[in-house]
């Protein structure tokens, strides 16, 4: 079948764009101005397109598993950021068996899923993870009918909106398999839990210069590499750091290996376990070429796929998950990945840009928008003014307090405008509503996450 089978064309601007060929060696050239929206499908190992998935839209998640015990794989999707919630399991024909939508509307940072049994009777369940922009709220549903099962955790600090991966797997022995979590960017923190959320133990994969874990995520996969009955932890980099994948033992590493050569646009995992034996598929993330491989998780050399499924110059990244092997393997790739670098300013440094008629705030780093929610901004004759400002002044707590108005110990405080701060509030949740008397109103969660990532002297684009 031919490649990019309907695929949508579209207009884009010449970029130069880096693209892994074998031995991971980067070549440079420039795109064609025509580039291309992938479809969403079924391919096999030469990157041709098998069965289109028209529905699956880039950026959704995927994982694959027999939910309902028929002896055959169903695909199970997670739902891409900016939209509300949605988790859909297909048939491999494309046909939908179940649709839900956890966490309610207004979480839109998108979904990452995982399948397994958890219980260690047979009952195979979908697991739920919110991405970036939310908390790390872990939520557990019935394979067969998509019924949730139990009301949740959260992986890490509900203050922490970086987002999660997830895997399932054996991994400390027992007769039941373990949630494997890893923190999405702003940290690379690996922890596992069994089914009732209790915290079994942690692996810390990544470090920065500085001693301090690193910020780039962790994506994480599960596998059995050694043959010892027990699943190996292997985690990969989700954003801004060269594919270096590393296999635990539990929390002992054992190897690692890199993948994609200079590429430091992370990494999508799956396992292809088929014959018995233990295999890697990865898929290269945002700002590469769609280069797909299959790594030998035993010797760490490429083994059976080495291709594109999407056109090269696609620079969003694919996110994979293997589906099966007959003569030779077949995955569902998603264009897109769980990072997705969004190119949509020019301006390097940090930058934050509150659009009024959105009521919503962007968070932009070199150029590449890194968060973004809702806010409240002025009401009509107390407004937010429009220009360009920048952050002068940082007070963690601050009373503000006028005629009709006592609001102690606000937190997150950053001026930029005379009077006029980016802050915390807790005495509404009415944000994507002019709420304030001129400065710009956010929920907790994401002023302490602003506060923390924006320094002093980063520049502040109030706009229409």
């Amino acid at each position: 079948m031919k490649k990019q089978l309907q695929q949508l064309s579209i207009f884009a601007r010449a970029l130069i764009i880096p693209l892994v060929i074998a031995g991971g060696v980067f070549l440079f050239f420039q795109t064609v101005r025509a580039a291309t929206i992938p479809m969403a499908g079924i391919y096999n190992a030469r990157g041709d397109l098998v069965k289109s998935f028209p529905n699956v839209k880039p950026g959704s998640s995927v994982a694959i598993g027999d939910i309902d015990k028929d002896g055959k794989d169903e695909i199970v999707i997670g739902s891409q950021p900016d939209v509300s919630p949605e988790v859909v399991a297909y048939e491999q024909d494309g046909s939908v068996k179940w649709k839900i939508h956890p966490y309610g509307s207004g979480m839109t940072a998108g979904l990452n899923v995982a399948i397994g049994d958890l219980t260690g009777y047979g009952n195979v369940e979908v697991v739920t993870v919110p991405r970036r922009g939310a908390g790390s709220q872990i939520m557990r549903f019935d394979g067969i009918t998509g019924t949730q099962l139990a009301p949740g955790f959260f992986a890490f600090s509900p203050h922490f909106h970086g987002g999660a991966n997830i895997t399932i797997g054996n991994v400390v022995g027992d007769s039941r398999n373990e949630i494997i979590v890893g923190a999405g960017p702003g940290s690379s923190h690996v922890t596992v839990f069994d089914s009732d959320g209790n915290r079994i133990g942690n692996v810390f994969p990544y470090f920065a210069s500085n001693g301090d874990l690193a910020p780039w995520g962790a994506e994480v996969a599960a596998a059995d590499v050694n043959g010892d009955g027990l699943d190996e932890i292997i985690v990969g980099p989700q954003n801004q750091h060269v594919a270096e994948i590393k296999i635990f033992s539990w929390k002992t590493e054992r190897t690692s290996f890199n993948a994609f050569g200079k590429f430091e646009g992370g990494v999508s995992l799956s396992v292809n376990t088929s014959g018995g034996g233990a295999r890697l598929l990865l898929g290269a993330a945002s700002g590469g070429g769609p280069q797909v491989l299959q790594f030998n998780l035993k010797t760490k050399k490429l083994d059976g796929v080495n291709t594109f499924p999407f056109a090269r110059s696609w620079r969003r990244g694919v996110t994979v998950a293997f589906l099966k092997y007959t003569d030779q393997v077949y995955y569902f790739a998603v264009p897109g990945s769980a990072f997705e670098l969004l190119r949509e300013r020019h301006e390097p440094g940090k930058l934050i840009l509150v659009d009024l008629s959105e009521q919503r705030l962007y968070a932009y780093e070199n150029g590449y928008r890194v968060n973004t929610f809702l806010v409240s901004t002025g009401i009509p004759g107390m407004d937010t003014h429009i220009g360009t400002f920048h952050i002068y002044q940082k007070q963690y707590s601050k009373l503000y307090s006028g005629p009709w108005f006592y609001l102690p110990n606000t937190l997150y405080n950053m001026r930029y405008d005379g009077p006029r701060f980016l802050h915390g509030a807790y005495w509404h949740h009415n944000f994507g509503h002019p709420m304030s008397h001129g400065c710009v109103n956010i929920a907790y969660p994401n002023a302490e996450w602003l506060y923390n990532w924006a320094p002093m002297g980063t520049t502040v684009i109030v706009q229409q």
